[in-house]
């Protein structure tokens, strides 16, 4: 599962450059029983979360 989605998008108003866009999107959701926000696209093994480094 991907603990991030790269999002782009290029638009035009009556033929201008309008919307032009580039952004990073975490996989996060909400818990309701750890009151907090994970990142779906990453696991604990032994205690740590997994993948490591740096994500997008």
């Amino acid at each position: 599962m991907p603990v991030a989605y790269e999002i782009t998008a290029h638009g035009t108003l009556d033929g201008s450059p309008g919307l032009t866009l580039d952004d990073i999107v975490p996989n996060m959701i909400y818990s309701t029983k750890n009151k907090n926000w994970s990142n779906i696209g990453t696991a604990v093994h032994s205690g740590k979360p997994v993948p490591t480094g740096a994500t997008p």
